[in-house]
């Protein structure tokens, strides 16, 4: 079990969900990279159980963020930040981007 996760830890697992064509083993590998490790399993429930979830009580969910990025072109004032991170991690895997 991976233990307190971290918010640069979600931001990775977010990047490489709904920028990449990768499987959750390649999530898996590529974050066990950068990160204590954790499994694929790992991953996933924390991508559904908390990523995904409807509200988030510090305001706008990341993957909100994203996603408003990734259909619009644009975010609200202030969230800029989260997409150049996004795009920083994502310039790693040119070869497997959807976007």
């Amino acid at each position: 079990m991976h233990g307190k996760w971290e918010p640069a830890e979600d931001l990775f697992i977010l990047a490489l969900r709904l920028g990449t064509n990768l499987t959750w083993r390649g999530i898996e590998e590529e974050f066990c990279k950068n990160f204590p490790p954790a499994t694929a399993k790992d991953l996933e429930s924390r991508y559904n159980k908390n990523l995904r979830r409807d509200h988030d009580p510090q305001g706008r969910r990341k993957l909100d963020i994203i996603d408003d990025w990734r259909h619009y072109g644009r975010v609200e004032a202030g969230e800029d930040g989260v997409i150049q991170e996004v795009l920083a991690i994502l310039a790693r895997y040119p070869d497997k981007r959807l976007w």
